[in-house]
């Protein structure tokens, strides 16, 4: 049994009964649900999803114009200005992922290479004189907790 309509506690939750989905709207292979709530299995073939007069058109009622000779649509009219992705990608000043180090996309400290030596502050004692504004610090300054608030 299809279902298309689901109402809980006197709320819709889901109402497919006035869905325009058909075989034809979808790419060969993609499924959805009727209005009738039965599935709905795709059928349109990936060469019939838009020709170059149809895109051409498309763009016209843009008001961008016609699709420049050689295929290029320039950054301007909202290309890319390229035909490979290396030339997109260069033209637009993005990058690849795997044109990035490992740590770029994993956030994780151990993928870093080169990492710098942090020094344990851990009971860490300032000697000697240190003046800041009116503060003047001889021998030992012990900061428990590790703050210190001027001002």
């Amino acid at each position: 049994m299809a279902v298309n309509k689901i109402i809980y506690g006197g709320k819709t939750l889901v109402d497919l009964t006035s869905d325009t989905v058909t075989a034809n709207d979808l790419a060969e292979g993609i499924t959805a649900t009727g209005a009738d709530g039965n599935p709905v299995v795709g059928v349109m073939q990936k060469g019939e999803i838009a020709t170059n007069s149809e895109i051409d058109n498309a763009l016209a009622l843009a008001g961008t114009g016609t699709i420049p000779s050689g295929g290029v649509v320039p950054i301007a009219q909202g290309g890319t200005g390229a035909t490979t992705a290396a030339q997109a990608r260069a033209n637009l000043g993005a990058v690849a992922a795997g044109d990035l180090a490992s740590v770029a996309t994993s956030g994780n400290y151990n993928d870093l290479t080169n990492k710098p030596t942090i020094p344990s502050m851990a009971n860490t004692t300032l000697t000697g004189s240190t003046s800041a504004e009116t503060l003047t610090v001889s021998k030992t300054l012990n900061i428990p907790g590790g703050q210190i608030w001027i001002g």
